[in-house]
Order: structure tokens, then C-alpha cells, then sequence
């Protein structure tokens, strides 16, 4: 692939942006091509082999939009596809489910760690099986967080339902003394205020974002297609597979800068025959409480 390509970012919505937002920064003479698949989030809550399926059909989208290498840039999506990806796929396919875990292990003084993420990636145990070939001895307590991305979706990154459940999921966590807290979900970067304040003390929070971005940069270097210059905004692109409107308006808040246009195009066909409680949750349109899921 020519270095002037796009890189492919998949999430089911717009906790990937804060992967965008990072590889801007560090890598700003990259173009992306982003796509989200709000049509049928969440994943997490999907049984495994449904979700690796629609996993390598939104990597086959960014593939065909002419990715140069693609990162998931969801904890979800990783756990559930990314084994199966990065042997179909012949450009590079990252994960962001193992940066960042070393830096966690050498945080960890009392090898008592913290995981929240969606059911599905707490229940793959997939960061688990990392940080037990780093360090068998490091314990690892995993959380999920089934509303806090439905209410990020929304924008809602500091209200009082958001607050609420962080501080109802950090609970049992602070109860099992961890010392250590691994950001399991690329949506929690944007609550990192609400988390550290429900946290509380000196407990070490770890982002595998920068570190997910650097073995990027790594893989296009040493490929030779990393991009120099600096992008154009507009050289951008944004694809989702449902509320266009919702996801400009958030998305462009949470990115910290203006998303002009995205385009709506569905991938695959619905997902029928599974019971996810919270899918309401993901609609704009309906008016939730809360506390009925808590």
C-alpha cells in the first residue's frame, strides 16, 4: 500500500475517535477512514462467533475503502475478531487489546488490577491471558460497564446518569483494593475526569491509546508507508451505518475539532435473535432511566 492510503479505524460508534484523536496528533500526515457501525451495536453483548462475524465484515469495508492497515480501535470488536482478522487480511490489523498492558503490569504494586469494559470483552478474557504471560502472579478483576457507552454515544460524558454509573461500577472494584485500573473500552478516555474522581487516591488509570498509536507508527515505518506532511481535516473521512447527525455532533465534540460531513452506508444485515437489554439504550430517539439498569 502507497503511504499516501488511508488508515481504517473501526469501532461500533464513536469510542474510536479517541484512538483518532490520538493518531492525529502523533502521526498528523495520516489520512483516516473511520467507520462505525452503530446499526448493530453493541457487539458486546453479542454472542462470540456473531460478533467476530460482523467484525470481519465492517474490516472488509475499510479494506475495500483502500485501508493501508486497519486498526480496531474497540475492545469489543478486538476480543471478538481480531485472532480471525489478522490471518484473512493482508494489510497490518492492530488491536487495542494488548498496548498498554505491559505499562499496567509495572504499575501494579500489589498485583491487584481492574478491568472494566463491555460484558464482552470483560467476559473474552482476553486481557486476562496477556497479563498472565507478563505476570502470572497479577490478579485481574474484570467489571463491565454495559451503559457507560450508550450514555458517551449521546454526548453525555458528564451528566448525572453517568456519574452514577461510574461510581455503581468502580464500586466493587475499590471493595477488592486494586491498585490498578486498565481502561478496558475506547469510549472510558473521554470520562477519565468521572473515573479518576469515583476512583479516588493515587490508583494509576492506564490508556492503551498512545501506546496503541505507537505500535502504529511502528508498523508503518517499517513498511514504509508512513505518511509525512499534514493532513487536511477534510482528507478525512467518516462512515457510519446509522445517525450520521448524532455521530457528526458528537463526534466532533468528543474529537475536540469539527467533523464537516459523514456518510451513512449499511454493512451487512441486522443482527436478529438476540435479547440485549440495553439496546435502547443507543437511541436517540427514546428516553431511558437509568437507574432500571443499574
Amino acid at each position: 500500500m502507497k503511504g499516501d492510503s488511508p488508515i481504517g479505524v473501526f469501532d461500533t460508534g464513536v469510542g474510536g475517535l479517541s484512538v483518532v484523536r490520538e493518531m492525529i496528533q502523533a502521526l498528523p500526515g495520516e489520512r483516516v477512514v473511520y467507520f462505525a457501525d452503530r446499526a448493530r451495536q453493541p457487539y458486546g453483548a453479542l454472542p462470540h462467533d456473531v460478533a467476530e462475524k460482523l467484525v470481519l465484515e465492517s474490516l472488509q469495508f475499510l479494506l475495500d475503502q483502500g485501508a493501508k492497515a486497519i486498526v480496531i480501535a474497540c475492545n469489543t470488536a478486538s476480543a471478538a475478531g481480531y485472532e480471525a482478522a489478522r490471518k484473512r487480511f493482508p494489510v497490518p490489523v492492530l488491536s487495542v487489546i494488548g498496548p498498554g498492558i505491559p505499562a499496567a503490569c509495572k504499575a501494579t504494586r500489589n498485583k491487584r488490577v481492574g478491568l472494566i469494559g463491555t460484558k464482552g470483552t470483560v467476559e473474552s478474557g482476553f486481557h486476562a491471558r496477556i497479563f498472565a504471560r507478563l505476570d502470572p502472579a497479577i490478579q485481574i478483576f474484570g467489571q463491565p460497564c454495559p451503559l457507560l457507552p450508550p450514555l458517551i454515544e449521546l454526548g453525555k460524558v458528564d451528566s448525572a446518569d453517568t456519574r452514577l454509573a461510574v461510581e455503581t461500577y468502580l464500586k466493587p472494584l475499590k471493595e477488592r483494593d486494586i491498585d490498578t485500573l486498565m481502561l478496558g473500552c475506547t469510549h472510558f478516555p473521554f470520562i477519565h475526569k468521572l473515573i479518576r474522581n469515583a476512583l479516588g487516591g493515587n490508583i494509576p488509570i492506564v490508556d492503551p491509546n498512545s501506546f496503541l498509536i505507537r505500535e502504529l507508527k511502528d508498523v508503518l515505518t517499517g513498511q514504509n508507508s508512513l505518511a509525512g506532511g499534514i493532513a487536511n481535516p477534510g482528507d478525512h473521512r467518516f462512515i457510519v451505518s446509522r445517525f450520521p447527525d448524532i455521530f457528526r455532533e458528537v463526534g466532533s465534540m468528543l474529537l475536540g475539532k469539527p467533523i464537516g460531513h459523514v456518510e451513512e452506508i449499511l454493512v451487512g444485515k441486522p443482527v436478529e435473535g438476540c435479547d440485549i437489554p440495553e439496546k435502547d439504550m443507543y437511541d436517540p430517539g427514546k428516553k431511558n432511566d437509568v437507574h432500571q439498569f443499574l
